[in-house]
């Protein structure tokens, strides 16, 4: 087994120990959620019914805004604080990584500052291609909040506009699988993986770049399932080198991203033992598969209805009939960032490959 092998085995493992660390944490919400809808019951419920209405809906206006102000405040400022102990952890697991796949005694790893790597991680932007996002990891974490406030106001404002009583309002707000309960749930669990995928990733990359003597890149590895992003599975098995030039792109690339980089160590440090394997879940369920697939390479194992379901229908029969392998194809379906292109464009490219499908 190659050091690389090695390497893909441990960081997709570790991948999924991410996603299980990102649901435990995103269940820390629960308290402050249970808090929260004790509160805005109370309020809408206890409000002075002999209040001119309009006076009494500002000042419930306010008083809800003020209660979700502090109780999101007080969860963000310890999920920020979660984090910056998580990124010394993946200090740790990357140097653990590194010396994995390198001859014992051969050389002295180093390891970045905690503060440093927590100050990167706030001060580098996540950015997502698609959509053209770049924000920062507080406003991140705190800015949905927000977003939600004005939702709980949206919903008491078109109550007391459609006559709802306080009792209906607040159902609609506290109800057991209502907006708190789904909404704010489901958000927050985006959140939460997507933030720590950003600052997994700056502090992995952080400790590669302390001993880029010895690490000489990166390279992209993704989640082999159904689930995975179009830039994801473009990705998979991409080798981005430190004295190359031009668009490097790392994790997260999008909310909810799942996917990780591992190190590429100068083959002069490298050992070279065993065999190596990485998860994947295909239509038969989950399976260890060889290190060397990439995701379109393992697609091609996979039964044309999960194909189809995994590309859609036209794709999936340009993947399965049109004489190309597994590289070609990915190649023809993206652009220069690794970015989907559409049908059209694709057909300019290579419209041989549509004739020979017969699409």
């Amino acid at each position: 087994m190659s050091a690389l092998d090695k390497t893909v085995e441990a960081e997709s493992r570790h991948a999924i120990y991410l996603q299980r660390f990102a649901g435990g944490m995103a269940k820390d919400i629960e308290p402050y959620l249970e808090q929260l809808k004790k509160q805005i019951r109370y309020e809408l419920l206890t409000a002075d019914e002999t209040m001119h209405r309009g006076r009494k809906l500002n000042r419930l206006l306010k008083r809800v805004s003020d209660i979700q102000k502090g109780i999101y405040g007080e969860y963000t400022e310890a999920a920020l604080k979660q984090l910056e102990l998580f990124a010394e952890h993946e200090i740790d697991f990357e140097l653990g990584s590194i010396n994995n796949v390198v001859l014992s005694g051969s050389v002295e790893l180093s390891a970045p500052a905690v503060t440093q790597v927590w100050a990167a991680a706030t001060a580098n932007p996540l950015i997502f291609p698609d959509s053209n996002d770049n924000i920062m990891l507080r406003s991140y974490m705190k800015d949905w909040t927000l977003a939600q406030s004005k939702k709980v106001s949206s919903i008491i404002s078109n109550g007391f506009a459609m006559g709802e009583t306080n009792q209906q309002i607040a159902q609609k707000i506290t109800g057991k699988g209502r907006h708190i309960d789904k909404k704010v749930r489901a958000r927050n669990k985006q959140i939460v993986r997507t933030a720590i995928a950003h600052v997994s990733t700056v502090a992995r990359h952080k400790t590669m770049e302390e001993n880029d003597d010895i690490v000489i890149g990166y390279q992209w590895i993704a989640t082999l399932d159904g689930r995975t992003s179009n830039l994801c599975k473009n990705l998979d098995g991409e080798v981005f080198l430190n004295k190359d030039n031009g668009y490097k792109p790392k994790p997260p690339l999008h909310p909810n991203e799942r996917s990780v980089t591992g190190p590429i160590v100068d083959k002069r440090y490298q050992i070279d033992d065993g065999t190596a394997t990485r998860a994947s879940k295909g239509a038969e369920g989950g399976k260890q598969v060889k290190t060397t697939s990439t995701y379109y390479s393992w697609l091609k194992t996979q039964p044309a209805s999960f194909q189809d379901d995994t590309l859609g229908k036209t794709r999936g029969a340009l993947f399965r009939n049109g004489g190309l392998s597994s590289e070609e194809f990915k190649n023809l379906t993206t652009d220069q960032k690794f970015r989907p292109i559409n049908l059209d464009e694709m057909r300019k490219k290579n419209p041989q490959a549509f004739e020979e499908a017969g699409l």
